[in-house]
């Protein structure tokens, strides 16, 4: 990935020691925007989608920002039906089985989507309001006042890396999420929101494992230790912070910056945050 390796490396802080929870997907967003462990349905990307539901007590992060009055949206890639039809906050129905999420190749899958398993978000509307196609992002970059405070950004299975899901003849795995990154990253480093107190993270929401290697080869790294890199005007390009962070880190990190009470496994005391640069960074310039 030599758009993320180098170029976009070198301007920002680099995670060494970040990791997930578990290969899949599901877990690690669930457990980013609210704080809860990986289970057994969601390890195994919740076939029976009400299984996985969580009630309306069980906060996300996203709840935290409305009740700050802060704004957030989820710029989920090819959310459609399953008629292909566009929409806000497309998820399986109660009792439908939901599709595993590479059943069909570059096929929308709400296991990229965490924000659709909280009914908090769910029954009061918050969801069908802010959790979005990601072709309204460039829109809402052009001006300070339409960004959110908060957004997070789900390629669909093609652009997120996985083999096996891009068009025939195109580049996949490792090479399509590069070229991917390499035209949505500088359209958000240029947006006002951005180069006035942004902070963009870069992160890998699930390992997907490399084909069957020959038995005697010497044993790959391991797979959920991905790395992760923040970018920002804030912080000094080209550093390196080998602090052990995952997706609970990733949440503290986030309501720290805006002045939340860490909720779930974030506010455990051996989660670490990487707040405190920023906050060292905004001290240092007078913010």
């Amino acid at each position: 990935m030599p758009y993320l390796s180098a170029t976009l490396r070198s301007k920002g802080v680099l995670l060494t020691n970040y990791s997930l929870l578990d290969p899949a997907a599901l877990p690690n967003g669930i457990a980013a925007i609210s704080g809860q462990a990986p289970t057994e349905a969601s390890r195994a990307n919740c076939p029976a989608y009400e299984k996985c539901l969580f009630p309306v007590e069980t906060l996300t992060l996203a709840d935290q920002l409305g009740s700050g009055r802060f704004t957030w949206h989820a710029y989920v890639e090819g959310m459609a039906d399953t008629e292909g039809k566009s929409g806000n906050c497309i998820h399986p129905e109660p009792g439908e089985t939901a599709p595993a999420p590479t059943a069909t190749p570059g096929a929308y899958s709400s296991t990229a989507n965490p924000f659709v398993y909280f009914h908090s978000l769910l029954d009061l509307g918050d969801c069908a309001t802010n959790d979005l196609p990601t072709t309204g992002l460039g829109k809402d970059l052009r001006k300070v006042e339409e960004t959110p405070s908060v957004s997070y950004i789900a390629p669909g299975a093609c652009n997120a890396g996985f083999r096996g899901q891009c068009p025939e003849g195109a580049p996949e795995g490792a090479a399509a999420a590069d070229a991917y990154l390499e035209k949505l990253v500088p359209e958000i480093l240029a947006s006002p929101a951005y180069r006035q107190d942004g902070l963009l993270i870069v992160g890998f929401g699930a390992a997907d494992p490399p084909p069957a290697a020959d038995p005697a080869a010497p044993p790959a790294a391991d797979p959920l230790k991905t790395g992760a890199l923040l970018v920002s005007p804030l912080l000094a390009p080209g550093g390196t912070d080998g602090v052990a962070y995952d997706p609970y880190s990733l949440l503290r990190s986030i309501e720290e910056l805006f002045g939340l009470t860490p909720i779930g496994e974030a506010e455990g005391k051996r989660v670490h945050s990487f707040a405190s640069a920023f906050v060292a960074a905004e001290t240092a310039s007078g913010d």
